[in-house]
């Protein structure tokens, strides 16, 4: 998720779990990034 939304950014959520390969919803995708993740 990290190396996927550094590279291409975060336009559509709900396209993000999809094209990086997760097995997940945009929705957690997205409070994942925004609680953990964001740099």
């Amino acid at each position: 998720l990290i190396s996927y939304i550094l590279n291409n950014g975060h336009c559509c959520w709900r396209a993000v779990p999809k094209l990086a390969g997760l097995l997940r919803c945009g929705k957690s995708c997205r409070l994942r990034w925004i609680n953990y993740l964001r740099p």
